[in-house]
């Protein structure tokens, strides 16, 4: 298969090009054609050259839609980029595996059609006059859907300042009018928000307040478990290691048993605010007392000092009663102490003795217990 030039004049053809299977041809502009499919070519119209093998990957799906100054290409969870002017390649990640499919632009505005039907995507500054327009001219009961739909627009273009104006103003017009529904989505949105405002500070510190922005309106023990893993990091990166292993202890003692993802903070981490359900996890207990361990390697010991002396305190305590689930839970609840492992020994070693001294099942289990500490 091929791509062949005609003379307008005669008919004759000036050139033949090898598609390499790819079925979609548009024109750029007088200079330059575009074939698409398995990947996206960008031709000379004079020669039929390969000017750029912009996308040599075989995930574009659909026909690609021409600008005056790019080329966009739809992927599977994915938008493709191509500058005209130097042929770069930007790749843009959706917050699902979906595909936009077949694109057009027309008067700045961009149209899909796939099988689920077709959609027209705005830039962000003209959808967002759109929906301030509707809002001035809206009854007050329309308002609170607008604002929070406008929150949502600016929350998903990384325009999260103005995404807290709006969640705000939506909140508090939603309590003016008694809208229960609109109020119980207040917080969540406000909650996302300020994670994208925190990830996007310009120094640890405003981080920090940021993120604690987003641990008071936090819904549910995940969210919560999630901003103190994230003020964690937070705080290391701030170098306040004592307070980054508190908050750490904080989130392994109260929320032991909740899944979090391991999240990245600061410029590094996802540009949603929205994790996609593929991210890494782990229990927080598990993921708490790893990032002690990792500041104490660090940093030193100093950052734990607060808990070490908990824990010295606990386990004097718990050998003077001679209690070995209190030894247990001195290892349990401060496995980074330097008493950790000493607990452990010395409830193995209570279990023994008491081993040594009883018979028949009572001495079995004592020994089962010593056994397992060891």
């Amino acid at each position: 298969m091929s791509v062949i030039a005609l003379s307008c004049e005669n008919g004759q053809m000036i050139w033949q090009a090898n598609r390499r299977g790819q079925s979609d041809l548009t024109g750029i502009d007088q200079d330059r054609l575009l074939l698409s499919g398995d990947g996206v070519r960008i031709l000379s119209a004079d020669s039929g050259s390969v000017l750029s093998d912009a996308i040599e990957a075989k995930d574009v799906v659909g026909r690609p839609a021409v600008t005056a100054s790019s080329i966009l290409a739809s992927g599977r969870g994915a938008i493709y980029e191509i500058r005209l002017s130097d042929y770069s390649l930007t790749k843009v990640n959706m917050s699902s595996d979906g595909l936009l499919g077949n694109l057009l632009c027309v008067d700045g505005k961009t149209l899909a059609a796939n099988a689920a039907g077709v959609c027209a995507y705005f830039k962000y500054e003209d959808a967002q006059s759109k929906l301030t327009q509707r809002i001035a001219a809206a009854e007050p009961e329309d308002q609170t859907r607008l604002l929070t739909l406008r929150g949502q627009l600016a929350l998903n273009a990384q325009r999260y300042a103005e995404a807290v104006a709006d969640f705000q103003a939506a909140g508090e017009l939603a309590t003016k009018l008694g809208d229960e529904a609109s109020i119980a989505k207040t917080p969540t949105n406000l909650y996302l928000a300020y994670v994208g405002l925190g990830n996007q500070a310009g120094s640890p510190a405003e981080m920090i307040e940021q993120f604690k922005q987003a641990d008071r309106v936090a819904q549910s023990n995940v969210q919560r478990a999630q901003m103190l893993q994230r003020l964690a990091k937070a705080y290391e990166a701030a170098r306040q290691f004592d307070a980054a292993a508190s908050v750490a202890q904080q989130l392994a003692e109260q929320y032991p048993m909740e899944e979090i993802v391991v999240a990245e903070v600061g410029p590094g981490a996802s540009k949603l605010s929205r994790f996609s359900g593929k991210e890494p996890q782990a229990s927080a207990y598990s993921w708490a007392h790893a990032f002690i361990g990792r500041l104490i390697e660090a940093y030193g010991r100093a950052c734990y000092k607060a808990f070490e002396e908990q824990a010295k305190a606990a386990f004097k305590q718990a050998l003077i009663k001679g209690n070995p689930e209190e030894l247990q839970a001195v290892e349990h609840r401060w496995p980074r102490s330097e008493c950790a492992l000493d607990a452990l020994m010395s409830a193995a070693e209570i279990y023994y003795r008491s081993a040594t001294g009883s018979d028949g099942e009572d001495a079995a289990a004592a020994q089962q217990q010593a056994a397992r500490l060891l």
